[in-house]
């Protein structure tokens, strides 16, 4: 992932658990997936995401430190 990034202060426990899209940057390109942040700062959000649905139960998953602009809260219907 080209857009990770560790913030200068990481928050020891998880906050919550917020429904998120986060837009991931990868050397072939950019997209935007559906996932759960359970730690920010003023500037970054550490986020999960399930990879391959059909392989969730292996944990399938990334994980990874993001800058805010790259994280959108979303609402559940």
């Amino acid at each position: 992932m080209l857009n990770v990034e560790q913030p200068p202060n990481i928050p020891q426990r998880p906050m919550g658990s917020i429904p998120v899209v986060v837009r991931l940057v990868r050397p072939d390109g950019e997209e935007w997936w559906p996932a759960t942040a359970n730690r920010w700062t003023d500037t970054h959000g550490l986020v999960h995401w399930v990879e391959d649905e059909q392989q969730a139960q292996d944990h399938h998953y990334g994980l990874a430190w993001l800058r805010a602009e790259d994280v959108r809260r979303f609402l559940k219907t």
